[in-house]
């Protein structure tokens, strides 16, 4: 999927592209805490982590009118995903 800077680099309107397109990618993240309170917040439609020790996470954002999110694991341990909260 393109980002949203590529979309509007090949003449995309802005709000166009800020629907279909997804973030540059948010690299070299570490997830965190051991329950969803203490876990790393995801800010990008597009992230990948690098540093997953046992037991760590992250928490995902509201998805309500926004593009899908990836998440890339590249870290040596499963990588717990949480919903918001509320």
């Amino acid at each position: 999927m393109a980002t949203k800077q590529e979309l509007m680099a090949a003449s995309a309107p802005a709000a166009l592209a800020n629907k279909l397109g997804q973030d540059a990618p948010a690299a070299a993240l570490s997830a965190a805490g051991s329950d969803q309170s203490g876990a790393t917040k995801i800010t990008s439609s597009f992230s990948i982590f690098t540093t997953v020790a046992a037991g760590t996470g992250a928490v995902l954002p509201s998805a309500h009118a926004q593009p899908p999110y990836t998440v890339v694991n590249n870290g040596a341990n499963p990588l717990l995903l949480y919903p918001v909260s509320g």
